[in-house]
């Protein structure tokens, strides 16, 4: 699958013989700038799609065939230039969607219900996607996130530099159940669901 800049707002799906499954013009006028994430939220055995578009903030979440789930898209507070995840970031077991923009990461759960202590707060401007991983091998999930130029409020400007934020959470993690839990998937960004 992969999103196609030039043709602002078209997402395509493509079977692995090179043909096109469907493509749908998602939002008009609209600019897609980051590449989609695959998950099956609700283990039906397809794929769902997760993408925002850049100049509305909003994410969305779409079946197989295209079409929006319902209570999407959800609409977080700044302008969106990083592609979303999934992953399990709370106390169920049910994978939830993660998404940065402006200064913050935002995450619902798959029926666009905000999850408990989000958004989470970074500097300006969260640029890249977050990731979900076991940094301290706990067992649980921490969230991985960076601000790309750091601000003073107080002082008026620019600190010429980025930071780096991790939160706990209270989720356990198993990268079997982390369904794509950073950019392009995996460590390697194959940007492959099931390689």
């Amino acid at each position: 699958m992969k999103t196609e800049r030039l043709s602002w707002g078209t997402i395509y799906v493509i079977e692995n013989t090179g043909e096109i499954r469907f493509s749908k013009n998602v939002l008009n006028s609209r600019g897609v700038l980051e590449s989609p994430a695959l998950a099956d939220i609700d283990n039906d055995g397809n794929l769902e799609i997760a993408t925002s578009f850049l100049d509305s903030s909003g994410a969305y979440i779409y079946d197989h065939n295209g079409n929006v789930l319902p209570n999407w898209p959800q609409f977080s507070g700044g302008t969106s230039l990083a592609s979303s995840i999934f992953a399990n970031v709370d106390e169920d077991s049910d994978i939830e969607l993660l998404k940065t923009a402006g200064t913050e990461v935002w995450g619902w759960d798959t029926n666009g219900n905000t999850v408990l202590e989000f958004p989470k707060l970074t500097e300006y401007h969260a640029t890249a996607s977050a990731s979900v991983f076991d940094l301290d091998n706990d067992g649980l999930s921490e969230i991985i996130a960076s601000s790309d130029n750091d601000y003073d409020m107080r002082s008026g400007k620019f600190k010429n530099r980025g930071s780096i934020y991790v939160w706990e959470t209270n989720s356990s993690f198993s990268e079997e159940t982390q369904e794509w839990p950073m950019f392009h998937h995996d460590a390697a960004h194959t940007g492959c669901y099931n390689c």
